[in-house]
């Protein structure tokens, strides 16, 4: 029997997630450190995630995809919706329903076989808590989205974790007591949120929030000048709604006296959107945090990654959102002083929008309170111990 570097024999943990950069990212660091302590770890997620995972030499587990005809029928209904009613549907016809029920069959199976001690899942991926509940695993969610955000949607994330149980075959109530969360989310701006009456684990960022650039990067402002970064995520370019949003951004960012870099993401096609403005730099990916250590401010679209990076780089931010937990994102942004948000479709409202961010002091002052708050979090290392007290 192996032994882990604090004693005793190494655990198995099973973290489970959606493909997603966003959805993946979050986890690995907490698995890489489960690891590297001498335990026994694997990370199952569909085939577009491998490249990430093994990227960090962690055991990968492929789960299957769903139907494609599924998948594009919850997508239009994504599409279709607004405000709440977005999160409601992200949740139950998306993540927690056609994408949940294609995972559940592998996870029951890798469970049944590995028999893991704990399984450790994303917040929006409830195939694994719901398989570690069928057989009676103790579960950990990480928080991808806001810790205020699951605290607001409480009732909408109990009903979609409900149906999927229903549908294992699970109809006794589930297991007593909230669900431990991990966050990277800091108080000051989601609120001292507790999440079925339980105060989430709060754990700083593992890495830094800036890099240096090289130097001779295509986007990087020339002195004296300023940069916007625009993008709407790495799975941008999906629908319609994400198309007009860039659209009006780059219309309105036109005719700012600043450099704009606009990064796009794998799955959007450039020439859908040309010709681009004189001041736009166009690129697929650009590590966030080189940009963050050059950009004046950020317009995005409220994901919880993007979001959780300036402000641990204290990057003033403009979010229009456009569905799942975006909107709470970019209400708590405005409330927490460190930026403001915008509707997706009003271009006088983005306008005056970015001149304010790039001005207003108390904005820029209240970005730095927060990255000093995150700068102040527990490390890693006490998200280690936290784990392995609860998988025993």
């Amino acid at each position: 029997m192996r032994a882990f570097r604090g004693g005793g024999a190494a655990l198995r943990f099973l973290f489970t997630s959606h493909p997603l950069d966003g959805h993946v990212r979050p986890l690995i660091r907490y698995a890489t450190a489960l690891r590297d302590a001498g335990h026994d770890v694997r990370v199952a997620a569909q085939e577009r995630g491998r490249a990430l995972i093994e990227k960090h030499d962690l055991d990968f587990v492929c789960l299957p995809e769903a139907p494609e005809d599924e998948v594009a029928r919850a997508m239009a209904l994504l599409d279709a919706s607004k405000g709440r009613d977005g999160f409601t549907v992200g949740m139950q016809e998306l993540f927690g329903g056609v994408l949940a029920r294609a995972l559940l069959p592998r996870l029951e199976a890798e469970i049944t076989a590995w028999k893991p001690d704990l399984v450790v899942h994303e917040a929006t991926e409830f195939a694994g808590r719901v398989a570690a509940e069928k057989y009676g695993v103790p579960c950990v969610s990480v928080a991808i989205l806001a810790t205020g955000c699951i605290a607001e949607y409480a009732v909408e994330l109990d009903e979609t974790h409900r149906l999927l149980r229903r549908f294992a075959g699970l109809n006794e109530p589930p297991p007593a007591g909230a669900e431990p969360v991990l966050t990277a989310f800091p108080a000051g701006f989601d609120g001292e949120a507790s999440i079925l009456g339980a105060e989430p684990i709060r754990i700083g960022q593992s890495e830094p929030p800036t890099l240096p650039v090289d130097g001779d990067e295509a986007w990087l402002p020339e002195p004296g000048e300023m940069l916007v970064y625009l993008t709407l995520g790495t799975a941008a370019g999906r629908t319609d709604k994400s198309r007009a949003a860039y659209h009006m951004a780059l219309d309105v960012l036109a005719d700012q006296p600043v450099k704009v870099l606009l990064t796009l993401g794998p799955t959007m096609d450039p020439a859908l959107l040309e010709p681009f403005p004189e001041n736009v730099v166009v690129e697929t990916f650009v590590p966030q945090t080189k940009v963050f250590s050059v950009a004046s401010a950020i317009v995005h679209h409220g994901g919880s990654g993007t979001t959780l990076g300036a402000l641990a780089a204290a990057v003033p931010q403009v979010i229009m959102p456009l569905f799942a937990d975006q909107p709470f994102n970019a209400q708590a942004l405005a409330a927490s002083g460190v930026g403001l948000a915008v509707e997706h479709d009003d271009p006088d409202a983005l306008r005056r929008a970015v001149e304010t961010v790039l001005a207003d002091v108390e904005i820029h002052a209240r970005c730095v309170t927060i990255a000093e708050e995150m700068a102040g979090m527990p490390g890693v290392s006490f998200a280690v111990e936290t784990l392995e007290q609860l998988a025993r």
